[in-house]
């Protein structure tokens, strides 16, 4: 277990929990990718992922009979979107496999928000006063 430094963007947002986010394809490991910027969200029911990250980096391509996702979005708006099982770690070494919600870009704006369908599997110590946080 490691502090890891909350991201301060200095202009007027408060402080933000990220960190880095490897993501694989379940089918094919060689398909991969990996991200410096993957919030903590207690507030978020799903991790979300762009669908342009899911289609364009690990080939993961939607079906007709593609699982949907219904959750609440910003300010209660009801979010149909498509499930796709990824697998993600947080060290590039201890991967899980977990159904991601792929929503598109223009919505998500290039992060990825890690919910607390994954954040309830591990032990998150939180310190705003810090600005620091550890994941175990």
């Amino acid at each position: 277990m490691r502090d890891i430094q909350y991201f301060d963007p200095k202009n007027g947002i408060p402080p933000t929990p990220v960190v880095n986010l490897y993501l694989q394809n379940p089918s094919n490991h060689y398909l991969s990718a990996m991200f410096n910027y993957a919030v903590i969200d207690t507030g978020a029911d799903f991790t979300s992922i762009p669908l342009e990250i899911i289609t364009d980096k690990l080939f993961i391509l939607p079906s007709d009979s593609q699982e949907k996702i219904i959750f609440n979005g910003v300010a209660s708006k009801k979010i149909k979107v498509l499930a796709f099982r990824v697998r993600i770690s947080f060290d590039g070494e201890n991967y899980i496999n977990i159904k991601a919600a792929g929503i598109l870009n223009e919505i998500l704006k290039d992060e990825i928000i890690i919910g607390r369908d994954v954040l309830n599997l591990y032990e998150i110590n939180l310190d705003g006063r810090n600005l620091l946080f550890t994941i175990s």
